[in-house]
């Protein structure tokens, strides 16, 4: 339709076509819009396993085995001896055994178990006596020599003091063997059943009187 002047009379923007089509867009974009979701992944809640280990306990210190106190039988006799015979051994000299001009030397400290040996010579009462210690301080012998009856007398002591666990009886009677036949007496107290320490032992005559030898383990 034109207007007076003959210009075609516009159409509202409504009818025109244009408009419905972004009337149409818009609405299509608002729905898919909304259709839209926000999918927010839920957070994965990841708990960390801590491993907590325990400090292994502190090792309770074994208590070490008190060490074996060195064997020192020279000092123990001469107190055991001193004691049992009820007087002390004097005016004592150390000396080597396996020197041949000590003094005190024996055909028996050639051997190698004297290698390391050492003696103590001394005196008690009217007798002399020799006391070595070898094979590493674990033996012990004693050579007491004088008078007979001296000897014979200091005899139970000199035993008693190598070996506390010699009976009176097993003492006396290899100290009766020696005096019924005047003659040596070996082992008589080595084979003694109340015997713990004793190696060997002798008892005999010399030609200034008598000589008692005892040997022994320096421990039962």
């Amino acid at each position: 339709m034109a207007d007076a002047n003959g210009n075609k009379a516009r159409k509202p923007f409504w009818k025109r076509w244009w408009f419905w089509v972004l009337i149409a867009l818009a609405v299509i974009g608002g729905q898919g819009g909304n259709a839209v979701k926000t999918s927010t992944p839920a957070a994965s809640s990841t708990t960390a396993s801590t491993t907590t280990q325990s400090s292994p306990a502190p090792r309770t210190q074994e208590s070490s085995p008190a060490p074996k106190a060195t064997p020192m039988p020279r000092a123990e006799f001469k107190t055991a001896f001193a004691a049992a015979y009820g007087s002390p051994i004097s005016d004592v000299s150390a000396f080597s055994p396996q020197d041949p001009g000590s003094g005190h030397y024996r055909t028996e400290y050639r051997l190698g178990a004297y290698s390391d040996a050492t003696g103590e010579h001394g005196t008690i009462g009217d007798m002399s006596i020799d006391m070595v210690e070898y094979d590493g301080g674990e033996k012990f012998r004693v050579y007491l020599t004088g008078p007979k009856d001296s000897v014979v007398g200091a005899y139970p002591a000199l035993a008693k003091s190598m070996d506390p666990s010699l009976s009176d009886a097993d003492i006396q009677a290899s100290l009766n063997r020696f005096s019924a036949e005047n003659l040596p007496v070996t082992d008589g107290l080595a084979t003694a059943s109340s015997a713990t320490r004793i190696n060997n032992d002798t008892l005999t005559t010399e030609t200034a009187g008598a000589e008692a030898y005892i040997d022994a383990n320096a421990d039962e």
